[in-house]
């Protein structure tokens, strides 16, 4: 990945382990989020911090909190303080296995497979199309200048349309619906939201991710997160995704009972 007419495979990548919160750990608990009764990686804001080396993935506001309208956040709030025993419109849609949506899929990856798996770049003179362990999802990004689909057309991973500036792959994503998240802890977004994603390439083996997330129907400015991508190793494959259909100790549901999920 690195130039207009790059062909072939961009390689695999695995970025951070953000899916309980992407807002800085201690904010939300001072506001009242519970220390689940788990502790692997997935449900441990205090280890995510370490092993990602960072307390939150948003980088404006630089707060790193998330600049929500007043009913949005009690919303969320609400998701927040029972994430650990949720009701079932709390529970997180990645539990059952729905699509993580734009830009999830670019925070939620690791090789030791404690959250999600990497993620693959392939790509052609007109489009790139990016392939996720996690959910066995992809994504066709086309660079031919198309349109986008009409307003009335909702997609769990939305509508991308992308072009290169330079050595920055630069994609927008409108299209969405309302039914993915940014993380378990219950933050969210309307039909509405435009996602500006941009894919620095820095060398060989590092990208850049930044993705701004402009949706006036639940916030009152676009905020954006931030988070390096590094290739991962020779030979690294993306391998069958178990999810948890059908069991019955999902996440949260588990965790109140002191039983322990990863994410394979």
């Amino acid at each position: 990945m690195g130039s207009r007419t790059s062909r072939g495979s961009g390689g695999s990548f695995e970025s951070g382990r953000f899916s309980l919160n992407i807002e800085p750990t201690e904010y939300l608990r001072s506001i009242g989020m519970p220390q689940s009764g788990g502790r692997s990686v997935s449900n441990s804001g205090a280890v995510q911090e370490v092993l990602s080396g960072k307390p939150t993935l948003v980088v404006d506001p630089p707060s790193g909190i998330l600049p929500h309208q007043a009913w949005a956040l009690e919303r969320r709030n609400s998701v927040m303080r029972g994430y650990v025993t949720p009701d079932p419109w709390q529970m997180d849609g990645q539990t059952p296995g729905w699509p993580n949506g734009v830009p999830r899929n670019h925070i939620y990856s690791s090789l030791d497979g404690s959250v999600g798996g990497p993620w693959r770049i392939l790509q052609g003179s007109s489009y790139v199309l990016f392939l996720y362990e996690t959910q066995h999802e992809f994504r066709y990004v086309p660079l031919d200048g198309r349109p986008p689909p009409g307003k009335d057309i909702k997609l769990w991973l939305g509508s991308s349309r992308g072009h290169w500036e330079g050595n920055t792959l630069i994609i927008e994503t409108t299209n969405h619906n309302d039914s993915t998240r940014f993380d378990v802890v219950g933050n969210f977004h309307s039909d509405e939201m435009r996602v500006t994603e941009r894919f620095a390439y820095v060398d060989q083996d590092t990208l850049e991710y930044t993705a701004t997330v402009d949706d006036p129907q639940v916030y009152t400015q676009p905020w954006t997160i931030a988070i390096t991508n590094q290739r991962t190793p020779p030979g690294t494959e993306l391998l069958e995704y178990a999810g948890v259909e059908g069991s019955t100790g999902l996440f949260g549901v588990g965790a109140a009972r002191g039983e322990v999920w990863s994410s394979q």
